[in-house]
C-alpha cells in the first residue's frame, strides 16, 4: 500500500493541474486506502523475505500522512486518534510481528506521543528474542531513526542489552541488526558512530573506526572470536594460561 498511499496523498494536498487537489473522490479514494493499510496494520502475517522493504515502505507512507493530520492537515474520514491507539496496540501486542511492533513504536514516536520513548523502546527490546529484536529495531528505525540515533539514553540501553546476549544469540541476531542500521543515511550513521564511542569512553578514536569495510562477514569475525574464547577457556581450565 505504501506507493497507492504516496501517490494519492499527493494528489489530494498538491495536484492543482489536473484539479485533484481537495476534490472529493480524491479524498474518498485517499480515506479508503488509509482505512485498508490501517485494517492491513492488524495482521499478524510475517512478510516474507520479497515483501519486507515494501511492508516497511507502507509503513512510512501511513506514519508521514498521520504526521501531517498531527500537524494540523485536515482529512475528514480519518480519524487520528483512532490511528493512534491501534499504533499503540500493535506496538503492544505480544502475538504481533516483531517488525510490526518496532514501526508502531516508531510511527508513535514520529508523533511525538508521550508513551513513546527511548526507554520504551529499550523495554520492547527486552522483551524479545535476539532474532526478533533485530526485526524491531528494523521497524523503529525505519520510522524513527532520527529520534533513536541521536539520544545517548538509547544508545547506553542497547549496548547494555547487547552486552546481556550469549555469544551465540549475538552471532544469530548479528544479520538483522547490522541491516537494521543501514535504514540509517551516512550523516545519522555518523552520529550513532559517535554515541557508541563516547558511550565505551573510546571518542579520542575517528567516527571511521566503526564504519570501515570488513574483509569478511561480521557474523564469522564475531564467530572466531566466540572460538578464540573457548580456546582460551580450556587452556585456563587445563592450566595453560593465565589470565
Amino acid at each position: 500500500m505504501g506507493p497507492a498511499l504516496e501517490v494519492l496523498y499527493a494528489l489530494w494536498r498538491l495536484d492543482e493541474i489536473s484539479g485533484m487537489q481537495g476534490a472529493q473522490i480524491s479524498q474518498t479514494t485517499l480515506c479508503a486506502a488509509i482505512d485498508r493499510t490501517l485494517w492491513l496494520c492488524e495482521s499478524n502475517g510475517r512478510p516474507d523475505e520479497k515483501e519486507f522493504h515494501a511492508h516497511l515502505h507502507s509503513w512510512q507512507a501511513l506514519c508521514h500522512i498521520l504526521r501531517d493530520l498531527h500537524s494540523g492537515v485536515n482529512l475528514p474520514g480519518v480519524s487520528l486518534s483512532a490511528a493512534v491507539a491501534l499504533l499503540e496496540r500493535r506496538s503492544q501486542a505480544i502475538h504481533a510481528p516483531a517488525l510490526d511492533r518496532g514501526a508502531a513504536l516508531g510511527a508513535l514516536m514520529r508523533l511525538e506521543h508521550p508513551n513513546a520513548s527511548a526507554e520504551a523502546a529499550l523495554t520492547m527490546l527486552a522483551q524479545l528474542s535476539p532474532a526478533q529484536s533485530g526485526e524491531a529495531l528494523h521497524g523503529l528505525l525505519a520510522l524513527a531513526r532520527h529520534q533513536l540515533a541521536c539520544q545517548p539514553a538509547f544508545i547506553a540501553g542497547f549496548s547494555s542489552h547487547l552486552n546481556q546476549l550469549s555469544d551465540a544469540d549475538f552471532i544469530n541476531a548479528l544479520p538483522d541488526l547490522r541491516a537494521a542500521m543501514a535504514w540509517l543515511p551516512p550523516r545519522e550513521r555518523g552520529t550513532l558512530a559517535h554515541q557508541v564511542l563516547e558511550h565505551y569512553q573510546l571518542a579520542q578514536l575517528p567516527v571511521s573506526a566503526l564504519q570501515m569495510p570488513l574483509h569478511c562477514p561480521p557474523q564469522a569475525i564475531a564467530h572466531h572470536q566466540q572460538l578464540e574464547q573457548q580456546a582460551l577457556a580450556s587452556l585456563q581450565n587445563w592450566g595453560v594460561f593465565h589470565v
